[in-house]
């Protein structure tokens, strides 16, 4: 007896529901995008099939993919349907499923955008029967992590062709026979594992709730390059895919700050605690020489430029790039679905002349099939500022009792230490202007007062955060809008960052064969900093807490600098300038403003015989402004005029020498870039039984021009309307030149074809294939140079496919995968071309003197890198433990170097391709699932990245000095690039307590008529330095822990890094031939400080330097040659270096969800509250002393962050 079967999609979901929802998606969609594309009814969709003797399944396949249509079935029952041949060109679905089965056991039927495959339907007295034994199940499909309703879900009684499809609520209603006592349920989605469950445990059960888990092997399934769309098992590259949603950070404003340690082969590091800081990005290690070494980034297949063609990650100093950041400072993270890594030369090599540090790719978010879903989130953030608590400085107390000993041993300061410190309070009770027990009194309110600059300078501040967004669609329209706003405020008092974005897509169906897709993305974002000449965090570090930093009636207390002995005589004021940071700060700042509008379109046809045509246009519109400026009033200006504002006479001859006599400085630079680009697409996609091929053929143009200005301008009085009014001076003259605006315009173009193919046997073996050929105006007149030809080719193999292996409970899945290719590089500061700089016009000529910025090189070429790469997916046990492992080495060669001309050239250089660069490294991604059920889920994630660099081939034209050594900018070959060195440190002298350094012929002392005297000191050429390391780590990772209970949800996430070394802070700061000034603070090591005869064996921190004492051990004289002292040697010692190792308590995030029952009850799809902590401690070297090894000199150091997010959707 057949049994009857009643399928139901989308149960519950009335015609009058059907219509409302259209009615929105109309209203949102002439709203937003002006106006929605005709919908057509699913079976007169047309469609083109070539297939021969295949499985029906594969016709299945070829209509969904271009009918966007769903289809429900039993396969075991289909098993049934012999091999099909099929030819037919534009006809309707209808015609093909006719055509299918007529004179078969099964039918077919329409359901919303499913077709719902049967066998065919009882007779009535048969139904009736069998009526009289069903029984109706009603029941809901969720998630199990956050309760949310799947719509979508299969549902099928198993061995019979009874099942339905869940609505757009999860819900479902499902006839069940009586007589199968033993009736088994199976609930199946794509990407979720399915689960069977027996029908006679839940018969009295009034609604049947199914939760479904994550299947771990098919969550990443598609692969986006930006280029293409694969399944994973379609590409065999080194691509590491994460959801957005699963590095979401509350507290920071961009991804790119979101990713450390999150993808194995990528190194990030953050120096800086500035709220729009721009972190160190390094993926598979530094892939050039003098180029840029950042990734390019690829927001939804279109390349983003920087503001400003600087490559910000190569700047000198922490927060070179907070104040215009990089391509997607404006791109809101929460409007991103997936970020996607491409690393090796089969992933990057359709990118080109680009790619060689790899490429990041950010898919922004869609809307879904369904009604309209309104979304706010808002967090708001407590960021806490550093204090002297977490450093290992001197307090008052301490500073005062090494200004007591200076004093007790008759040691000789730098300068007369007049109303500073102690020495000050000293100075004047010896001068008899306070009595003895005055000056106790005030030494005891000194300490007291302890000056907390920290505390003045900084600040504990809140930030928030919100973002709305509308999504929705129809089975042929789809859209998705969102408005952001970020506040930010650094903890430095004077940082500030605000932000605001939009981004309008929409997606939608024109007819049956094209689909149109527009997208527009916006963004203006403002921040405000600091002056170059202010570092609140280093002056805060630095100053001694004896100086107060206001009087007593509550006036600014202002004091004498050191500048005058720091700057040579030429330099120095004509009379020592005071100064006070409140005030400065007051007087000086910058400030970057950027507006950004990106728009794009995608069209898409598909032709016949598996052919597609896709063509991609884009419009990209950057205007960036930066001013920073420091007015009349402040020290940085008064330096320049070298006197007191006031103090002399106008129309003076000394007035007359001042290059600044009235007004301020202002530094300005504006830009604005325009790039588009044009890639039309055609490609072709079939399935041979058991054999798939695709590939596409592209072309693509894209451009990008740069018009702006930057320049210095004297005389700026903000006062007056901004004016700018220099007072023309002789000392004005003199420095004029060097004041001219500089043009920023300049042009790059690219012209490109590409191939892309991908072919795979039984899901078995795959195959890639990418080629690129590349032409821009910055490569020489030279044909065979101008295109450089990027290819790959990559290979992956499951032995998991092989019958042996398919049913093997150990091991789930093994697939080894191995790459080969070219990958390239351009330098955008470089030119073929001979270019000319016009300076300043000369008085006497009248004629514009001009200088070469270039010289000509007509066969300057790419930069080329060569890829290999091996790696190895798997997981045990049925995903218990599951993971990937990469071994890959990279050689750079043709790498763009300076070499060094005759000056008779007008340049001291020129550059060429001339170096080589090795890259070698692995890099594993291990998950371990040990917990997995309904109500509770706990995984661990382990990321290591190892990568080893070294300078092949350098220019050996080019000189390498001590100076460049020290710094780690001198290229040396068979090093790291970025290796530093140090002097070598041999110890403490037991006599004197003065450090003792080893020369080069490797003695710690020089021998005069028998007598050896240690080296206290050493000649130029005398100098020995050791290599101390590098500063970039070799390895870096995390450790994240994800624990689940019911809607609760903990993470824990560790970064870590290892093998990097840096210089501790210098305790000499440049005082190099005197005792510490009084304004000077002191680490706390020094109260170890070597005293006595024998405190060398335990200390390695000298005594308090006496200048009269040293003049007399040093043994050497200046004038014999350059002398370098103990002072100037002993902060660059090997001493001096530590490791920068540390393991970070990243992040700590509670999320809970409330339950689907009450946000039902208050009208509201999802409601959820996250609180996160952030930089709450890191282990690291103990000779940091409590200071982060990664912050460095910084404006502001990293902060701890407290956060709190609430996300609902209506």
């Amino acid at each position: 007896m057949k049994k009857i079967r009643k399928l139901s999609l989308f149960s519950g979901f009335s015609c009058l529901e059907k219509m409302r929802l259209r009615l929105e998606g109309w209203i949102i969609m002439m709203t937003f995008m002006c106006g929605m594309p005709c919908l057509v009814f699913a079976q007169d969709q047309r469609v083109t099939i070539h297939v021969t003797n295949v499985d029906i399944q594969v016709v299945f396949k070829q209509i969904k993919e271009q009918a966007n249509l769903n289809f429900v079935y039993n396969a075991d029952q289909l098993k049934e349907m012999k091999s099909v041949t099929l030819n037919v060109n534009n006809v309707t679905v209808n015609s093909v499923l006719k055509t299918l089965f007529d004179d078969t056991p099964f039918e077919y039927k329409f359901e919303m955008s499913s077709i719902v495959i049967r066998q065919k339907k009882a007779t009535s007295s048969q139904v009736d029967k069998n009526i009289k034994k069903s029984a109706m199940l009603k029941g809901k499909v969720v998630d199990n992590r956050d309760k949310k309703p799947i719509p979508g879900v299969t549902v099928v009684v198993k061995g019979t062709s009874v099942g339905v499809v869940t609505n757009i609520d999860g819900c479902f209603s499902l006839m069940i026979p009586d007589t199968t006592e033993h009736a088994e349920l199976v609930f199946s989605f794509v990407g979720m594992k399915s689960r069977v469950i027996p029908y006679s445990s839940y018969r009295n059960i009034g609604e049947l709730i199914v939760s479904l888990e994550e299947d771990l092997l098919e969550m990443d399934e598609v692969v986006v390059t930006g280029y293409t769309t694969l399944s994973r098992r379609e590409t065999a590259s080194a691509v590491s895919q994460v959801k957005a949603e699963q590095v979401m950070l509350n507290s920071k404003s961009s991804i790119d700050q979101m990713l450390i340690g999150q993808i194995p082969g990528m190194a990030i590091i953050q120096t800086s605690g500035e709220p729009s800081a721009t972190p160190k990005i390094r993926i598979r290690g530094t892939s050039s020489i003098t180029s840029s070494k950042a990734p390019i980034w690829v927001v939804d297949g279109v390349i983003l430029e920087d503001p400003v063609n600087v490559d910000y990650t190569q700047l000198d100093g922490d927060d070179a790039a907070y104040l215009i950041g990089n391509a997607i400072a404006g791109i809101n993270p929460r409007d991103i679905e997936t970020v996607t890594v491409l690393k090796d030369a089969s992933a990057t090599a359709i990118y080109g002349v680009q790619a060689a540090n790899g490429v990041i790719v950010l898919t922004t978010k869609m809307g879904k099939e369904g009604k309209a879903q309104l979304s706010y989130s808002s967090s708001i953030t407590w960021n806490q500022r550093v204090s002297y608590g977490d450093l290992y400085l001197m307090n008052a107390a301490e500073r005062i009792q090494v200004s007591q000993e200076i004093i007790d041993k008759k040691i000789t300061y730098g300068r007369v230490p007049t109303a500073l410190g102690y020495e000050g309070l000293y100075m004047r009770y010896m001068n008899r202007e306070m009595t003895y027990d005055e000056f106790v009194g005030k030494v005891k309110k000194m300490a007291k007062d302890n000056t907390d600059w920290y505390d003045i300078l900084f600040r504990n501040v809140f930030n928030h955060n919100h973002t709305v967004n509308l999504s929705g669609g129809s089975r042929d329209t789809r859209y998705y809008t969102s408005i952001g706003l970020d506040q930010n405020f650094g903890t430095a008092k004077g940082s500030d960052s605000k932000r605001y974005t939009a981004l309008m897509k929409l997606d939608s169906k024109l007819n049956e064969s094209c689909r149109l897709g527009l997208s527009l993305n916006g963004s203006v974002r403002q921040n405000g900093g600091f002056h170059s000449s202010v570092n609140p965090n280093k002056y805060a570090y630095e100053t001694s807490r004896t100086i107060p930093c206001y009087n007593e009636d509550g006036s600014l207390f202002f004091y004498k600098t050191r500048q005058n002995s720091l700057l040579s005589s030429a330099e120095a004021p004509k009379e020592e300038i005071v100064y006070n940071i409140v005030h400065e700060l007051q007087q000086t700042g910058s400030e970057g403003k950027v507006v950004e509008l990106i728009g794009q379109l995608n069209f898409q046809w598909r032709i016949k015989y598996g052919f597609m045509y896709d063509f991609a246009g884009s419009y990209n519109y950057q205007q960036s402004k930066q001013d920073s400026w420091a007015t009349e009033e402040s020290n940085f200006v008064a330096l320049k005029r070298k006197y007191k504002k006031g103090s002399l006479e106008a129309n003076s001859p000394e007035e007359n020498q001042s290059e600044i006599p009235v007004g301020g400085i202002i530094n300005k630079s504006e830009t604005e870039k325009i790039s588009y680009m044009v890639r039309n697409k055609l490609s072709y996609a079939n399935q041979f039984g058991e054999h798939e091929i695709s590939g596409s053929f592209i072309s693509e143009i894209r451009s990008t021009r740069t018009k702006g200005f930057s320049g210095t301008y004297y005389g700026w009085m903000p006062e007056r309307g901004q004016s700018i009014s220099p007072m023309i001076t002789s000392g004005y003259q003199k420095i004029l030149s060097g004041l001219s605006p500089k043009i920023l315009d300049n042009q790059v173009n690219y012209v490109s074809w590409a191939g892309v193919l991908a072919y795979t046997w039984r899901n078995k073996f795959t195959l890639n294939g990418n080629i690129r050929m590349d032409g821009s105006n910055k490569f020489g007149e030279n044909p065979k140079y101008r295109f450089l030809p990027i290819w790959s080719i990559a290979g992956r193999y499951a032995l998991t496919e092989e019958a042996f292996l398919k049913k093997s409970k150990v091991l789930s899945l093994f697939a080894i995968r191995a790459s080969y290719g070219i990958q390239g590089n351009v330098d955008k500061s470089t030119s073929p071309e001979l270019v000319i700089q016009v300076g300043a016009l000369n008085t006497s000529t009248r004629m514009n003197e001009s200088y070469f910025e270039y010289l000509p090189n007509p066969d300057l070429r790419w930069e080329k890198t060569t890829s290999y790469n091996l790696g190895a997916d798997f997981s045990f046990f049925n995903v218990l433990i599951a993971g990937t492992f990469d071994f890959y080495h990279k050689v750079g060669v043709d790498m763009i170097m300076p070499k060094q001309v005759s000056q008779s050239m007008g340049l001291d250089y020129v550059k060429i391709n001339a170096g080589k660069l090795n890259n070698t490294g692995y890099e594993l991604d291990l998950r371990f699932y040990p917990i997995r059920n309904t109500n509770y889920s706990f995984n661990v994630n382990f990321i290591y990245s190892y990568n080893k660099n070294k300078v092949v081939k350098a220019n050996g034209g080019i000189d390498v000095t001590n100076a460049e050594k020290l710094a780690g900018t001198a290229l040396i070959e068979g090093k790291p690039f970025g290796v530093f060195y140090s002097y070598r440190f041999a110890g403490i002298n037991g006599e004197t307590g003065y450090p003792v350094f080893y020369d080069k012929d490797g003695k710690d002392y020089m021998e005069v008529d028998g007598v050896r005297y240690p080296n206290y000191a050493l000649y130029e050429e005398e100098l020995a330095l050791v290599e101390s390391g590098t500063k970039d780590p070799t390895s870096s990772g995390s450790i994240g822990l994800n624990f689940r209970y019911k809607n609760f949800r903990l993470s824990v996430n560790m970064s870590y890094s290892l093998g990097g070394v840096d210089r501790l802070p210098n305790i000499y700061r440049n005082e190099y031939y005197s005792v510490f000034d009084p304004i000077t603070n002191l680490p706390k090591d020094l109260k170890d400080r070597w005293q006595k005869p024998g405190d060398e064996k335990k200390t390695i921190f000298p005594t308090l330097y006496d200048s009269r004492v040293y003049k007399e051990i040093r043994k050497r004289s200046v004038l014999n040659g350059k002398v370098y002292y103990a002072t100037q040697l002993y902060d660059y010692t090997d001493v001096r270096v530590a490791k920068t190792d540390n393991l970070r308590l990243r992040s700590i995030g509670l999320n809970y969800r409330l339950p689907g029952e009450i946000t039902s009850k208050l009208w509201l799809q999802e409601f959820s509250v996250n609180f996160q902590v952030t930089n709450l401690f890191v282990i690291k070297a103990k000779e940091w002393r409590g200071r982060d090894p990664e912050s460095g000199d910084s404006n502001i150091p990293m902060p701890r962050t407290y956060s709190l997010l609430v996300n609902v959707t209506f």
